[in-house]
């Protein structure tokens, strides 16, 4: 990764101006033109570096139910169960990873009926003993910042 693109992405990970340009603030505060700034972060996106640019919402602020579930699940099942929960836009990640319980998620919602609603699904299509179900009981960090 170019130096340029490192500056680029450091820079709009936090503190993004809100202001009528924000672009050309950046472009300052970075010894680079507008242009560049501009078309750095449309390269970066178009590339994957950058999955997602926007707001982050304080959940436990607007007092939102958050769990974190794991899922064993068989290997034959597993792209039918991740398909299932990935495509709700209450799952804000979703991950198989190794050991007994291979599929971990994150739902996140306004209404803890909506959850449990869903976790019947879940718990019809695999089974009461193949998930467990992890509610946040406190925050400790609400922010990720990679230093590139």
């Amino acid at each position: 990764m170019k130096a340029e693109a490192k500056k680029i992405l450091n820079a709009i990970q936090e503190d993004f101006p809100l202001v009528e340009r924000p672009y050309l603030e950046l472009s300052k505060k970075l010894k680079i033109s507008e242009k560049k700034v501009l078309a750095g972060i449309k390269k970066m996106m178009e590339d994957g570096t950058i999955r997602r640019f926007g707001v982050l919402v304080n959940h436990k602020h607007l007092h939102y139910f958050s769990t974190l579930l794991g899922v064993r699940v068989s290997d034959e099942m597993l792209p039918q169960i991740a398909k299932f929960v990935a495509k709700r836009s209450e799952v804000t990640h979703c991950y198989h990873r190794g050991g007994d319980f291979n599929l971990w998620f994150t739902f996140l919602t306004p209404r803890k009926a909506v959850f449990d609603k869903f976790f019947a699904q879940v718990e019809k299509k695999v089974g009461k003993d193949n998930i467990l179900n992890l509610p946040t009981i406190k925050s400790f960090k609400l922010k990720t910042t990679f230093k590139v």
